[in-house]
């Protein structure tokens, strides 16, 4: 059997082995540059690490699976023994290490997809992804190669299943389902989800978005423990080109897509967006159903996009009031009202789990009202354009109002000081006359003589009498 994996050259150590696999899987010049970094560093291995990168050459100008069936029995030391499960883009069986004896899930790309390009860039980058990643609840790789032309990632074998078959479970067999006694009681469900974000802070920390956070990539161990599944999509935040396509086609599950993944197509994401992602799987943990379940593609993108889901303890009054807030900090529309890492929405779900008071809080009505209007910034406006028009006209007319009355009242202000001047010319007038008629009758009073005195008539004045 032909076979080409990071056990080439046992002289490599482990360590470096899984760095020069992940290596091995690029291609041209970015294949010998990575290798040229890794001699830059580990000098002493440089001529191993040369002499396994010519044999990998050499083989990979073969045609992938050139000889191989879809019956597959052994793969680059691993005798399969069946079928775990199969995605879009590839299979993941039961094997065991035919040396080592140890089993594991050895994850392969499908049969038609060994020549498709973007299928293989995809599963490359989360070889790589994966690689650089440890911490508890990643799935461990044991080992990373190429057998044939045929790329597989031999993994930790987990016993459980996916959160989706969970949820599956209790919707339709109810307590008798798997899984039913920890995901019916809401601390459980609340510690289940802060193991799931600190899992999700570790590949964040190694610069890492998933971008395709939902329950089928959450398992769900036999111990109840998280583990984060299926990194194909995850974006490298140090590397401008890594997870990027030439297109805006969607990446991930629209369902469960942030808002601004909606609208990027998946570029130039952060952490946030997978906290929104792991936020609404928690809601419909919690609810027992999606939030905008039964949605078209078309009024899916617009709901996310402008919709609030409703509260928690909407639609399951048991949920306590700090992990309804918690939620709704995860699947706020701004990412910068979000939690900004993972460990952030952790540290909360510890808080709620020791019945400390959570850092996130119920947005208030004038919140949510600022968040609406945000969302619909062309209902917004039209509304502000119509009532400012409105103001306008109110005001212009209050105006016109006020200055009428202000003539008005100066109107009756003259009319009254004309009376009031009337009044007073009147009353001159009046005193001016009974002071006239008093000096008259006083001058009469003095020219009339008293009864019984001469008359005294002028020399020379004319007289008659009546005959």
């Amino acid at each position: 059997m032909n076979r080409e994996t990071i056990l080439d050259d046992t002289r490599i150590p482990p360590w470096l082995q899984r760095e020069l696999a992940a290596a091995l899987l690029l291609s041209g010049g970015a294949q010998t540059t990575r290798v040229e970094s890794l001699c830059a560093r580990h000098p002493r291995y440089a001529k191993q690490l040369w002499q396994v990168l010519a044999r990998a050459r050499r083989r990979r100008g073969r045609k992938p699976g050139s000889h191989r069936s879809d019956a597959v029995t052994m793969l680059a030391g691993y005798r399969i023994l069946g079928r775990i499960g199969e995605g879009g883009m590839g299979s993941v069986y039961l094997a065991e290490h035919v040396q080592l004896g140890r089993r594991v899930a050895l994850k392969t790309l499908r049969p038609d997809l060994l020549q498709d390009t973007r299928a293989r860039e995809r599963f490359e980058r989360e070889i790589l992804a994966v690689s650089r990643i440890d911490h508890e609840g990643i799935c461990p790789v044991y080992e990373v190669g190429e057998d044939d032309g045929v790329l597989f990632m031999a993994m930790q074998c987990l016993e459980g299943e996916d959160l989706a078959k969970t949820l599956a479970g209790l919707r339709e067999h109810g307590p008798e389902s798997r899984n039913a006694a920890m995901f019916s009681d809401i601390r459980s469900i609340a510690g289940f989800f802060a193991g799931a974000a600190r899992a999700l802070h570790g590949a964040h920390a190694a610069g890492l978005v998933h971008r395709d956070i939902k329950p089928s990539n959450i398992f769900v161990t036999s111990c109840g423990h998280p583990v984060i599944l299926d990194f194909g999509l995850a974006r490298d935040v140090h590397s401008a080109a890594s997870g990027s396509t030439a297109t805006a086609s969607l990446i991930g599950t629209p369902s469960y897509n942030s808002p601004e993944q909606l609208r990027s197509g998946g570029r130039e994401l952060d952490a946030r967006s997978d906290v929104y992602s792991l936020g609404i799987t928690l809601w419909e943990v919690l609810c027992a159903r999606h939030p905008f379940a039964g949605s078209e593609p078309g009024a899916l993108f617009a709901r996310i996009l402008q919709e609030d889901p409703p509260s928690v303890r909407r639609v399951n009054k048991v949920v306590p009031r700090d992990l309804d807030a918690v939620v709704n900090r995860c699947i706020e529309k701004d990412p910068d009202r979000r939690y900004q890492s993972a460990k952030e929405l952790a540290e909360d779900l510890d808080r709620f789990l020791h019945s400390e008071p959570v850092a996130a809080r119920t947005p208030g009505v004038l919140v949510r009202l600022r968040n609406w209007g945000r969302r619909r910034n062309r209902v917004v406006a039209a509304g502000l354009a119509t009532l400012a028009a409105s103001l306008v006209i109110s005001i212009g007319l209050l105006v016109a109002r006020d200055a009428a009355l202000t003539e008005q009242r100066k109107a009756r202000l003259a009319v009254h000081r004309e009376r009031e001047a009337a009044e007073t010319n009147l009353a001159k007038f009046e005193r001016a006359l009974v002071s006239r008629l008093r000096q008259k009758n006083q001058d009469k009073a003095r020219t009339v003589p008293p009864e019984g005195a001469p008359v005294t008539v002028p020399a020379g004045a004319a007289t008659w009498s009546r005959r």
